[in-house]
């Protein structure tokens, strides 16, 4: 117990992340309890491996760099590379180098003069969240490059990847075989469609195929399980071939793990042989415990067991059921959305995949098979896509992390006494707060100018109208084209009843595209249409456009929105001249003259060529929202206007760095948020 609360201290002492020291306090527990008296000399040894990893981590491999470090003619190992980046590694460093369109291999070496900086941080919680995918990767710095030149090298690592690169060009073989980022263009993209993407990740199913064959073989020629090492290391070679990913290294490890407890002639408990697995993880990413993996693996580990054989049918239905009751409410905490299609999907696809990794593993290396994998490629990508056109996804928004944590609190009751009203009572309330918590939450009645750089998204949501409004859906340089996309899908918004798209100008309307993938947009109004007025749900809109102007800013949709008690105006990008022909239309003048605007959206971002005092005094707005970065190159919004502004005595409000703005109707309350 000694040994327990100071290996404990010290991970705490040395984790730079809480999530890392309840991980492992969970794991480290849930082993000491597992195993019997006389294993747990097991214990001390695996607090020993993690405290040296640790220190070896915290100390020795992760070097500190300061911001403005600067390296001259570096050999950095490319340890990763993707479309847009690679990751370099200098003295057990890693780094982040952003690049386009390279040609740089796995085990390569480069040649770099750069500067140590930041990784750019995420700009909104709705937004993926790159710098924890960095993170989980041990990758906390950036390298800013000022020169590059590749070397020519001869490690094993390069020489093995580069007749990968010169010799292999089949994405199939390329995926499965060699674990390559490559896209699987038509197939992953509609399997992530499907949120069935991880179907493609080496599972166990693959592994108890090659674990069956193996004990076959040597139990039919009696060979010795201790000829299984030299299996091990293949396997170990073959992980660090491929660099360790980590679902591919939790399944073969563990399935080292279990036949080493054979070869040793121990038994321990389930539990002990999963954490031990866990564990084992550490060594080879010791940032393993705050990755988004170790949920489901902590789930799997407590709720999963083996299917048994001959227990009555009531029992193997729920034997069926309980894996879709373990995992749906872990992906809809991750995914914010489930596939109700899902669990048909998977029977059909998995064991498709199953077979394509085996043939694949079988058969790559035969010369002038190119033309049996393209064909195999070709119908894989046919069935996903047949199979993705019977899609039933619902968006469920993103619950609070106590409520998942309740959730399985309540299941765990249930399974344990199933014949208690009782449990089944609690557990479906549970469950129905946990699927419907971000409805019964969700604000009655907002609009939301979200923040995009240099765009326009503006989203007017009204929860008991079931009402859902876009206004521009597009986003500035350097921001995510799916931003508006995961922000409803986040607050589990499942359609959009119209979509205005002011003009043609890309940081307005390159985010529709996202939008109709993920959610059902009835309408899309544009600046060439010809209705001026439109009710719905007890909402008047009222449209202008002026037709056939020079700059295509002036053909911006103008839009009055009167929703119910308060007032909106949209002007999109709308410069000073077409403000000046907006003001000799009467039936505009009129209605703004006898409206009071609680919002007004300031025209091109706040740029100066928009926001003519004479319009700025005919809307006298309440309140003014400017959608504009921080830092930009054209430097919005414009000191001119904001004088402007000031002068007349008009409050207003800039999304900026982070700034999301919300305007809450039912509370009149304006609020910012990240």
């Amino acid at each position: 117990m000694i040994l327990f609360i100071s290996s404990v201290a010290t991970l705490y002492f040395f984790a730079n992340n809480l999530y890392i020291f309840f991980g492992v306090c969970l794991s480290l527990q849930l082993f000491y309890v597992s195993l019997k008296v006389r294993q747990r000399w097991f214990l001390g040894v695996v607090f020993v491996i993690v405290i040296i990893v640790y220190l070896l981590y915290f100390f020795i491999l992760k070097s500190k760099f300061n911001l403005d470090y600067e390296f001259h003619q570096t050999n950095f190992q490319v340890v990763k590379t993707s479309q847009n980046y690679v990751i370099g590694e200098y003295n057990f460093n890693k780094f982040y180098i952003p690049m386009m369109d390279h040609k740089y291999i796995v085990g390569q070496t480069l040649r770099i003069d750069g500067v140590v900086q930041e990784l750019k941080p995420t700009n909104n919680s709705y937004d993926f969240d790159f710098n924890k995918y960095l993170q989980n990767q041990n990758v906390f710095k950036a390298i800013k490059i000022k020169n590059i030149v590749s070397i020519e090298d001869n490690n094993l690592k390069y020489l093995i990847n580069k007749f990968i690169y010169n010799n292999i060009h089949n994405e199939l073989i390329l995926k499965l075989v060699f674990q390559k980022n490559t896209e699987l263009h038509e197939a992953k993209g509609e399997l992530q469609k499907m949120s069935l993407a991880y179907l493609l990740n080496f599972s166990g199913i693959n592994m108890y195929v090659f674990s069956f064959v193996i004990n076959r073989i040597f139990f039919k020629f009696k060979i010795n399980p201790q000829f299984k090492i030299p299996i091990h290391l293949c396997l170990i070679l073959y992980l660090w071939m491929i660099d360790f990913p980590l679902v591919t290294t939790r399944i073969i490890f563990g399935y080292i793990i279990l036949n080493l407890f054979v070869i040793t002639k121990i038994s321990p408990h389930k539990t002990a042989r999963n954490v031990l697995t866990l564990l084992s993880l550490v060594l080879v990413q010791p940032n393993f415990f705050s990755s988004n993996a170790l949920p489901f693996l902590v789930v799997v580990m407590l709720f999963l067991n083996p299917i048994q054989n001959h227990i009555g049918w009531r029992k193997t239905i729920i034997q069926i059921i309980k894996p879709l009751l373990i995992f749906i409410p872990i992906q809809i905490f991750m995914d914010w959305r489930w596939n109700f299609t899902a669990p048909i999907q998977t029977i059909i696809i998995q064991p498709v995949i199953s077979f394509l990794y085996l043939f694949s593993f079988l058969f790559w290396w035969i010369p002038n098979i190119e033309v049996v994998f393209t064909f195999l490629t070709n119908s894989f990508n046919s069935l996903v896509e047949l199979l993705s056109k019977i899609n039933l996804i619902w968006n469920f928004g993103q619950p609070p992390f106590l409520m998942l944590v309740a959730y399985y609190l309540a299941f765990y009751l249930w399974s344990k006494h199933m014949k208690m009203k009782t449990c089944w009572f609690i557990w479906i309330v549970v469950t129905l707060l946990f699927l419907f918590w971000t409805k019964i939450f969700l604000s009655n009645e907002t609009l939301t100018m979200l923040n995009i750089g240099n765009g326009s998204s503006f989203v007017y949501i009204n929860k008991w109208k079931n009402l859902v409004l876009i206004f521009d859906a597009g986003t500035g340089p350097g921001f995510n084209k799916s931003s508006m996309s995961d922000y409803l899908m986040k607050i589990g918004i499942n359609h959009v009843d119209i979509a205005f798209i002011s003009h043609n100008h890309d940081d307005h309307y390159n985010s529709l595209e996202a939008i109709q993938s993920n959610l059902n947009v009835h309408e899309v109004i544009k600046n060439n249409t010809e209705q001026n007025y439109i009710e719905i749900k007890g909402v008047k809109i009222w449209l202008w456009h002026l037709n056939k102007m020079e700059d295509e800013n002036d053909n911006s949709l103008v839009i009055l929105v009167k929703a119910i008690e308060k007032n909106f105006l949209f002007v999109g990008d709308l410069t000073k001249k077409g403000e000046g022909e907006m003001l000799k239309n009467p039936t505009f003048t009129y209605l703004i003259q006898n409206t009071f605007i609680d919002l007004f959206q300031l025209g091109h971002h706040g740029s100066k060529t928009s926001s003519s005092e004479e319009f700025l005094l005919l809307v006298n707005p309440r309140m003014t929202w400017i959608s504009a970065g921080l830092k930009n190159n054209h430097h919005f919004p414009d000191q001119v206007t904001i004088d402007k502004l000031n002068e007349f005595k008009l409050p207003y409000k800039i999304t900026g760095k982070n700034n999301n703005w919300t305007f809450n109707l039912s509370k009149d309350t304006f609020y910012n948020w990240q």
